[in-house]
């Protein structure tokens, strides 16, 4: 499925009652990813296999100035399109590679909550 979104991170949590083999699946909120991170990943050599997105946001939050064009003007930074507008450099800005949920949703989840909440 190509989204020109990007695409949604969901986790899925799954309950197994073994004395009878009772089942219940529970999806979390999602959280979408950037669509430049999302081709971004694709393109990496090993692609999906080898990388995964939140490395990739991870990265390009790390990096300061020109090369940081993932996130900047995406729905998740707009500020990032006025400061890449008026020629400003943001400061780098630290995100897990497991828990890019944090910097996309400006620290108002991250994945272990989304994990609780499901």
């Amino acid at each position: 499925l190509d989204l020109p979104c990007g695409a949604f991170d969901v986790a899925w949590v799954i309950a197994h009652r073994t004395c009878d083999g009772a089942e219940a699946a529970v999806p979390s909120a999602g959280v979408q990813f950037p669509a430049s991170a999302v081709d971004a990943t694709r393109e990496l050599g090993g692609g999906f296999a080898k990388n995964t997105v939140g490395g990739v946001i991870a990265k390009s939050a790390a990096s300061v100035g020109e090369s940081n064009q993932l996130l900047a003007g995406s729905e998740t930074d707009p500020e990032g399109a006025d400061a890449a507008q008026q020629g400003r450099t943001k400061r780098a800005r630290v995100c897990d590679p497991q828990d890019p949920h944090s910097l996309l949703t400006g620290s108002v989840v991250g994945r272990e909550e989304l994990l609780q909440h499901a």
